[in-house]
């Protein structure tokens, strides 16, 4: 496995990976910033959802802006969780071999 693995939202195709998540990162680590992206995300939607219910909501410009910064934010929350299962396997194997 490469130890870095690309951000899935920000590599398009024919362009060189910019955005990078460390494989060998520890779990606890890469979880977290994946919490921290959801965390965003949902506050971001939250936004979304009281302003459908006000009278000067968002819309048009704003709304698009708001709900792709949410569609980044939880795509690189998903990568994160992927390459955090690796990273959990990775450690409960050197956890095994280390009791062996």
């Amino acid at each position: 496995m490469t130890a870095f693995t690309p951000l899935s939202t920000h590599n398009p195709p024919g362009h060189t990976p910019v955005l990078l998540v460390n494989g060998e990162a520890c779990y606890e680590s890469l979880t977290s910033a994946a919490g921290h992206r959801l965390s965003a995300a949902s506050d971001l939607l939250e936004t979304v959802a009281l302003s459908a219910s006000d009278q000067s909501g968002l819309s048009g410009c704003d709304l698009h802006n708001v709900a792709w910064a949410a569609h980044l934010l939880t795509s690189d929350a998903l990568d994160l969780l992927r390459v955090s299962a690796t990273a959990h396997e990775r450690e409960l194997s050197e956890a095994k071999g280390a009791t062996s």
